[in-house]
C-alpha cells in the first residue's frame, strides 16, 4: 500500500494572521514570468552577486531584463512586478521592530514601504515574492492576532507565496519578542 499524506489530497495554505488570509486571497495566474530587481544602491554596502544572481534566471527563463542598480526606480519597479509570476528583490531590506509599519525596501530612488505594499494590489496574481534582502521575514509578533512584515505585506497586496531572509539582528530581535 502506498503512503499519502495530507498534501497528496488538499491544498493547504498558511498565512501569517486571519486578517491577511481573508484579504489577500490570492490567486496565481501560474505563468513564468520572472520580475527581478538587483542592487539598487550599489554605492552602498554593495550585493556583489545581486546583479548576476537575477540576470541568469532572467536569461534561463527567458524574461525581460532584470532592473538593476539606477534602473530599479518605485515606478519602474510597480511596472516591473505588475503582471509578474515570480518578483524577485535582491536588494536591502530594513525591519523596524519599533514601528514595523515603516519597513522597507531600498530602491534606487527610495524606499518601498510595508505600508505601500500592503496598501496596494501591485502584487496581484504573482505566484512567488523571493525577496533576498535582509530582514524580509522578520515580523513584529507582539500583537495578539496579527502578524506585521513583509511576508504579510506581500500576501495582503495579492501574492499567493512569499519567501523571504533573516539575518542575525532580525532573528535576536524576534526572539526578544518571543521573551517579552
Amino acid at each position: 500500500s502506498s503512503q499519502r499524506c495530507l498534501l497528496d489530497e488538499f491544498a493547504l495554505r498558511i498565512a501569517p494572521s486571519a486578517r491577511v488570509a481573508v484579504s489577500s486571497s490570492a490567486t496565481a495566474r501560474g505563468g513564468h514570468r520572472y520580475a527581478a530587481i538587483a542592487d539598487p544602491r550599489p554605492e552602498s554596502a554593495g550585493l556583489t552577486w545581486a546583479a548576476a544572481e537575477v540576470s541568469r534566471v532572467a536569461q534561463r527563463t527567458r524574461s525581460t531584463p532584470p532592473l538593476v542598480g539606477a534602473a530599479a526606480r518605485r515606478e519602474a519597479v510597480k511596472a516591473a512586478v505588475s503582471g509578474a509570476d515570480v518578483v524577485h528583490f535582491a536588494c536591502h531590506g530594513i525591519f523596524d521592530p519599533i514601528a514595523p509599519d515603516r519597513s522597507r525596501l531600498q530602491l534606487a530612488d527610495g524606499d518601498l514601504t510595508i505600508g505601500e505594499i500592503m496598501s496596494s494590489a501591485m502584487l496581484r496574481g504573482v505566484r512567488l515574492v523571493i525577496a533576498s534582502a535582509c530582514e524580509t521575514a522578520a515580523s513584529d509578533i507582539t500583537l495578539p492576532d496579527e502578524v506585521t512584515g513583509m511576508p504579510a505585506a506581500f500576501l495582503q497586496s495579492g501574492a499567493a507565496a512569499a519567501l523571504g531572509t533573516l539575518d542575525r539582528k532580525s532573528t535576536r530581535l524576534n526572539s526578544s519578542h518571543l521573551v517579552i
